[in-house]
């Protein structure tokens, strides 16, 4: 979550590399909802990644994929 604080304001300038990684290596299933969520706000989120949310096992990182 402190990830998701430190590039959640507005005027932060995000890169895919580093919430992909984070996403990767994180095992809590809702913060990696909210990096995902986040990844599209900052229009960083890869066409590969919101395809393997669609198999995330957190219901919410699947819906919001399914949504995109």
């Amino acid at each position: 979550m402190a990830v998701h604080d430190l590039f959640s304001p507005p005027d932060r300038v995000v890169t895919t590399g580093v919430l992909s990684y984070v996403y990767r290596q994180t095992r809590c299933s809702m913060c990696r909802s909210n990096l995902v969520e986040l990844m599209s706000d900052k229009l960083v989120l890869t066409n590969d990644l919101a395809e393997e949310c669609l198999w995330d096992s957190y219901d919410e990182t699947r819906q919001f994929a399914q949504g995109l």
